[in-house]
Parts: C-alpha cells; sequence; structure tokens
C-alpha cells in the first residue's frame, strides 16, 4: 500500500510539472520566428497525424540502428559550437579558476567542499594546458563523457531490457542534453551527468541479478567519486538501497540476499575510501582549505525558502561572507530559516516548483551565461569565435539572440516529450501494479530528486541533469508501455 502512495504522489508531482512545463512552452510561442512556427505546426501534426507518429518510430528505430554514425554527427555539432562559441560561464566557475590562479583570496573551497574535487582537476588541467586553453579542454572533455555516457546506457538498456527503450532512450538524450549548448559550462553537471549514468547501469545490473565483480567496482567507484562531485547522488544509492532491501524481504533465495549485502557493501565502501581520500587532500596545500567554514544542510534548506529557492542575495550578508567561521554564520542561519518559515505559503511554494522544474533549456536562461563575456580566444578557437559564423550561431545558442527562442521551444518540446512518457508509465505501474524492482529503483530516484529539490537549493532545471538518466529511462518505459499491446516491425534487431 504504501509503494503504491509513493507511485501516486510521484504521479501528482509529474502532472503538476506537465502543468507548468506546458505553460513554460506556451509563453514561448509569441517570440517565435518563421523557423519557430514551423517547429509548432510540426508538433501539433505529429500529435494529430497517425500517419506523422509512424514516420517519427520509423526515424527514432533508424537512427537507433546508425547510432554511432548519429554520435558522430553529434558529436561534429558539438565540436562546433565549443570551437565557435568557447566561453567561460560566469558563477563557481569563474571563482574556481580565480582561486587556483591566486587571483581571488576568499576562501571558497573552505565555504564550498563539494567543489573540491572539481577545483583539484580544474588545478591539474591549468598546469597541463594553461589559461588560454583551460576552457576549451574542459568542453572538450564534457561533450567526450557526455556521449559516451549516453551510448553505454542505451547499449545497457537494451542488453537487460529491450531495443525499443534503448532506442527510445537514445533520441531523447540526444535531443535535449546532447544538442543543448550546456556543455559550454565547465562546471560539474557533466561529470554529475556521467557518474549518475554509470551509477545506474551498474544498479539496474544489481537488480536484475545481471552481475559481476567489475560491476560491484564500478559502483564503489562511481558512487563515491559521484559523491564528492555532487552530493545528490546519494539519493541514487538510497534508492537502490531500498529496492535491493525490500527484494530481500520478498525472496527467500540465498543467492538474490547475497548479492544485496554486495550491493550495499559496495555502496559504503565506495563512500568510504573516496571520503577517506579527499579527507587526506583536505590536510594537504594543494587546495586552499580550512575546516570550520563549510556551508551546511541548513544553509541550503534556507536558501531553498528564499523567494526563487536559490536567491543567496536574500540570504544574510555575513552568512555570505566566506571569511565567517560556522560558529558566526549558523546562528544567523537558524534565525533567518525561523523567519521564512513563520511567512512561507503555498503560493511561493508553487513558484518554487515552476523556477526549478518548468524549463526544458535546463536553466539556460537564468544562467544567463554571456553576461559576463568571456571568449576563451587561442590559436584554436580566434578565428572562429571572430567569424560571421561564429556570430551567427551565437544567435541561437544564447538567449540575448534573435533567434533562441527557437532553439528554446525545441528543447521544451522535448522536455515535454519526456514528461509524458514518465506520467504514462506511471499510470501504467499504478493501473497494472506492476511494481518491478526497476521500476521502484527509477521511481524512488525520481520523487528522492523532486523532494530534495523542494527542500533545499533549487532555483532552475539545471539541477535535474543529475536526475536525467532515471527521468529519460523512467519515459522509455512509458513509451514501450505505449505499443506493448500491438506488435512493431521498427525494431528488428539487424545489427
Amino acid at each position: 500500500m504504501s509503494v503504491k502512495f509513493g507511485y501516486r504522489l510521484l504521479l501528482f508531482i509529474s502532472i503538476l510539472w506537465a502543468i507548468v512545463s506546458v505553460g513554460y512552452g506556451a509563453t514561448l510561442i509569441d517570440t517565435l520566428n518563421t523557423y519557430g512556427y514551423i517547429l509548432v505546426f510540426l508538433t501539433i501534426f505529429l500529435l494529430i497525424s497517425q500517419t506523422a507518429q509512424n514516420f517519427l518510430k520509423k526515424a527514432v528505430a533508424l537512427v537507433y540502428r546508425y547510432r554511432y554514425l548519429t554520435i558522430l554527427a553529434l558529436l561534429i555539432y558539438q565540436l562546433v559550437i565549443i570551437l565557435s562559441n568557447s566561453v567561460l560561464v560566469y558563477g563557481d566557475t569563474t571563482a574556481i579558476i580565480g582561486n587556483i590562479r591566486g587571483q581571488d583570496a576568499s576562501n571558497y573551497f573552505s565555504a564550498n567542499p563539494n567543489n573540491l574535487l572539481y577545483g583539484l582537476y580544474v588545478k591539474g588541467l591549468y598546469h597541463l594546458v594553461g589559461m588560454k586553453y583551460l576552457v576549451l579542454v574542459q568542453e572538450l572533455i564534457n561533450i567526450f563523457i557526455l556521449d559516451i555516457s549516453i551510448v553505454a546506457f542505451s547499449k545497457n538498456i537494451e542488453k537487460n531490457f529491450d531495443r525499443q527503450i534503448a532506442a527510445i532512450y537514445f533520441i531523447l538524450s540526444v535531443s535535449l542534453i546532447g544538442l543543448h549548448p550546456q556543455f559550454l559550462s565547465t562546471y560539474t553537471d557533466y561529470w554529475s551527468y556521467f557518474t549518475a549514468t554509470f551509477v545506474c547501469i551498474t544498479s539496474i545490473k544489481i537488480i536484475v541479478g545481471n552481475v559481476k565483480l567489475k560491476d560491484y567496482i564500478s559502483l564503489a567507484i562511481f558512487i563515491g567519486l559521484g559523491y564528492l562531485i555532487r552530493p545528490t547522488i546519494m539519493i541514487y544509492a538510497i534508492a537502490l538501497a531500498f529496492a535491493l532491501l525490500l527484494r530481500v524481504m520478498l525472496s527467500s533465495d540465498k543467492q538474490i540476499t547475497d548479492k544485496v549485502i554486495k550491493g550495499l557493501l559496495t555502496i559504503a565502501i565506495g563512500l568510504v575510501i573516496f571520503t577517506g581520500v579527499m579527507s587526506v587532500i583536505k590536510k594537504t596545500d594543494i587546495l586552499t582549505y580550512k575546516s570550520g567554514y563549510d556551508k551546511n544542510l541548513a544553509y541550503f534548506f534556507d536558501l531553498g525558502l528564499t523567494s526563487t529557492g536559490a536567491a543567496h542575495i536574500e540570504l544574510p550578508p555575513e552568512a555570505l561572507d566566506q571569511n565567517n567561521p560556522d560558529e558566526v554564520v549558523e546562528p544567523l542561519i537558524a534565525k533567518d530559516i525561523k523567519a521564512r518559515l513563520k511567512h512561507y505559503s503555498l503560493k511561493q511554494a508553487v513558484t518554487k516548483f515552476k523556477i526549478a522544474f518548468q524549463e526544458g533549456n535546463l536553466g539556460w536562461r537564468i544562467e544567463q551565461p554571456l553576461s559576463v563575456l568571456k571568449f576563451q580566444k587561442n590559436k584554436v578557437t580566434s578565428k572562429f569565435i571572430d567569424s560571421k559564423f561564429g556570430q551567427k550561431i551565437r544567435s541561437y545558442l544564447f538567449f540575448q539572440g534573435n533567434n533562441f527562442a527557437n532553439l528554446d521551444f525545441f528543447l521544451q518540446i522535448i522536455w515535454i516529450a519526456i514528461i509524458y512518457g514518465i506520467i504514462y508509465q506511471l499510470f501504467s505501474v499504478i493501473k497494472g501494479n506492476n511494481f518491478s524492482m526497476v521500476q521502484l529503483f527509477l521511481a524512488l530516484a525520481i520523487l528522492g530528486a523532486f523532494m530534495y529539490l523542494m527542500l533545499f537549493e533549487a532555483g532552475r532545471s539545471r539541477y535535474l541533469i543529475s536526475f536525467l538518466p532515471v527521468l529519460s529511462l523512467m519515459s522509455s518505459f512509458g513509451y514501450q508501455a505505449k505499443e506493448e499491446n500491438s506488435e512493431s516491425k521498427y525494431w528488428t534487431k539487424s545489427d
């Protein structure tokens, strides 16, 4: 009964998610140009025409059949974007680069120890390639780990489930995060996507029982690494632990119990090893770190209570000073939380929900990537960045451009398509009482993501990048469920 309630709660949240996302999409229509209106027409035609839907199924099957050529084409597209628009996106990345170069005397890593591993990564690349090529190399690494993630998870899905599900996952992932210019941002989003993807791969193998020693090692590595990159990976770990424990309770098979115990131990070992290594690094002088300055969960809970869910400027000024220790900051935050809770309303929660989840552009508008112009010109990129072609591309990629609304609307269509698949799958699971362990793992991870982001800092849909693997997979199951009563000629395995 409690499991079914959880599914119904997630269904309710997903319906709200669909409503706010469709609402945001509607606001974009007035900003479109001719190409954008053609996209609107094609979308409507796809919704009402069975012929168009059959054509789309053929197209998805064809794209997946030649997926490596598709990834090659995607890679070329990504390289063109990077070479003509290599840019240092303002935010944590600029603070981190300034810190490792000795230009920023703030106590950044002490206040934000979750970025220590990323700081080490950036510092290593900085000493290896220098400042001129630092951002470019990070952007190239971004697209490499992104494309590897999409291909690897699609292959795993096909092996463990179904070719159709793998194809749908592949096309949704390529269309949303593959084509999105977010890879120009060199923050931890793509590393968190990468680690989350491989945690999903190994988690599914453990759940379905198709697991080997290398899979346990992989889980330990990616759970530990993922935790140091972005602690929200623990939502995946908790979802997996719950699904595994439930499986033990429902089964008397000793082999299943052994695999569950190994899985749980693997999670613990991965976390202990990687946090232990980071504790040692903190004591070195590789990066400037002092204990007693880190922002705790209360800080991010308070941040989540602000008007947007991420309005740092609304917090007490003394709490924002990274040179103030915990003993100064924590009482201020505690007092601020009490004051905010007294006036917190349902309207504010709805506003936060909309801002956090409605945009398929993953918060690209809110990020304002070109608010501070810092194009990274070097011998490789200068000619491309300064060319008319580069300027034309920027009009499509950045919200300041005349044509950005077209990309924004396209991403919103894919976003809504993902949500629709999730809703359909949840309806199917609830109606058919098909509470499989894999479905439970996906549902718990997604529900955990929503609950975490509504409790703590959110403020833009970029925070969902870490959860796109489970969101896209759940959606893919939904589209497959839509077709399961009729045999499809488009999904024969020919390669």
